[in-house]
């Protein structure tokens, strides 16, 4: 029986644009471009476009969801600014 007064929900949205990364790998999503989307090594999964939209979603939400764009990075300052700058929305 208690009482909880919240405040009404606020969205506010902020338009970002896109990394170099994800823009890269968006225009290789919709060009097909297989050579961009599965990366120079071999014994990585392959990409499959069947659902094209859905792999531009990933691509807007961060580059890295795909394996070929993740760099073999050791020192962890570096990939952590890496990892920062390749998502567009996590420069702000």
């Amino acid at each position: 029986d208690q009482s909880i007064d919240l405040l009404p929900r606020v969205e506010k949205v902020v338009p970002v644009g896109l990394s170099l990364v994800q823009r890269e790998y968006y225009s290789a999503c919709l060009t097909k471009n297989f050579k961009i989307l599965n990366g120079q090594d071999r014994n990585q999964k392959r990409v499959s476009l069947l659902n094209v939209l859905m792999e531009l979603r990933k691509c807007c939400n961060h580059a890295y969801l795909f394996d070929s764009a993740v760099p073999d990075i050791q020192d962890p300052k570096q990939a952590q600014q890496l990892l920062i700058g390749a998502g567009g929305k996590l420069e702000l």
